[in-house]
């Protein structure tokens, strides 16, 4: 049997999953970064944290808004986080933070739970959305400009599916949300199954054999540190 993990995307995804290389990459750049993060570790829009083992941490926190999110273990209303000056040694987040409704805010707060000289390791949307609030748009610049105001300095920004890979894999996205309309439920699986694998087979490819730049990618994924102590505006 072939298990199933959508965030770290094996054999049955490469089949049935549109996400299989905008997910593949976050993982690889994730696992990659993940090393650097250790101590008391806050997750900001946790869901199931599955990023979770990939952190040799000494206490990782979950934090939620959704509460159908059982593996949270603290959910909040969006305001102020529900925790002390400089508490934590660093904070990550993934796939989260655009959905914020008051992005001051949060990163404001990020700030101030955060001790100085630690880090954040973010990973944000820039042509890809799975949620709401698709009018913010993480370019690199955006990037700069939020994470300078707020107290942190940039160490590294990464882009994911940086090449023409990423015209493959909004391809195999369009077209199975065309498929999963269909009625037929045994013509619909044949087809997601062809269409799905032979654009993960071209997105591969392409990620492999064709030149990366920051002109056409999927997500961006920031590591920054905080340097000082900001106060709220």
């Amino acid at each position: 049997m072939i298990n199933s993990n959508e965030w770290n995307p094996g054999a049955k995804e490469f089949f049935l999953s549109s996400s299989y290389l905008e997910r593949a990459e976050l993982y690889y750049h994730i696992r990659k970064n993940s090393k650097e993060f250790n101590g008391k570790i806050l997750d900001i829009g946790c869901g199931n944290k599955p990023y979770l083992d990939l952190f040799n941490c000494d206490t990782y926190i979950g934090l939620e808004l959704n509460k159908s999110y059982l593996e949270a273990d603290i959910y909040y209303d969006g305001g102020k986080l529900p925790f002390l000056k400089d508490e934590f040694d660093n904070i990550v987040s993934f796939q989260a933070l655009y959905q914020v409704e008051n992005l001051d805010l949060i990163f404001y707060e990020i700030n101030r739970v955060l001790k100085v000289n630690g880090k954040i390791l973010i990973t944000v949307p820039f042509i890809w959305f799975d949620g709401g609030n698709m009018h913010r748009r993480f370019s690199k610049e955006y990037i700069h400009n939020v994470f300078s105001r707020f107290g942190f300095e940039i160490l590294s920004i990464d882009q994911t599916v940086n090449n023409l890979s990423a015209l493959s894999l909004l391809a195999s996205k369009y077209i199975n949300e065309k498929i999963s309309k269909i009625s037929f439920k045994l013509i619909r699986v044949i087809l997601k199954i062809f269409v799905t694998s032979f654009f993960n087979i071209i997105g591969i490819i392409l990620l492999t054999y064709t030149k990366k730049g920051d002109d056409l990618y999927i997500n961006n994924v920031v590591v920054a540190k905080k340097v000082i102590d900001v106060q709220e505006s």
